[in-house]
């Protein structure tokens, strides 16, 4: 496995995250990163095979162009600043609203991913920019309307409707990192 960059920048595991994802089967952790089970030891990089490629699996294995994502993007930009008169996704005022939602903690763990294990500022299935004094990830935007979602391998996509801005980077292989990669993040 040579030449795979760590799952997190740091280079280090979040407390907890080998040992619920080695040792405890029915955590969100385990059950999450085997899920779908693509193979005896499976990770991120088996996102790389052409026969998983070909099967559409939701919030799992999206494939998409650099292009195509950041018009996605660009189009939830476009229908919020012109409050809703531009509008190619015909996304819903309800929708349109929940994207500005800022993010709320857990009831539980606060800021913790229960997947993770890191800090993340999600809400309505996309992550927002953290509230004041945050130290997790999510400081993509440099206003508190932004909001994207990476993904796994290193892919990530965002909008800011403020600075009227749509951004979205994909790679040709999958790395090993989920945040802040730094392939992506370079370019931010």
């Amino acid at each position: 496995m040579a030449g795979l960059e760590p799952l997190w920048p740091t280079g280090a595991f979040p407390d907890n995250f080998m040992y619920n994802l080695l040792l405890k089967p029915s955590s969100y952790t385990a059950r999450a990163f085997r899920n779908p089970q693509l193979s005896i030891t499976p990770g991120v990089c088996d996102y790389n095979r052409r026969d998983v490629q070909r099967v559409e699996m939701p919030a799992s294995n999206g494939m998409a162009t650099a292009r195509a994502v950041a018009t996605m993007y660009n189009a939830a930009e476009r229908a919020i600043n012109t409050n809703g008169k531009v509008n190619p996704l015909r996304l819903s005022k309800d929708a349109l609203d929940r994207f500005l939602q800022p993010a709320k903690p857990g009831k539980n763990n606060g800021w913790i991913d229960e997947v993770l294990g890191i800090e993340a500022c999600m809400g309505a299935g996309l992550m927002l920019p953290p509230p004041e004094g945050y130290r997790g990830s999510g400081r993509f935007s440099a206003t508190p309307a932004g909001f994207g979602t990476p993904g796994a391998g290193g892919s990530f996509g965002y909008c800011d409707p403020d600075a009227e801005i749509a951004y979205s980077y994909v790679m040709n292989r999958a790395g090993q990192l989920i945040v802040d990669d730094p392939r992506d993040f370079a370019l931010r």
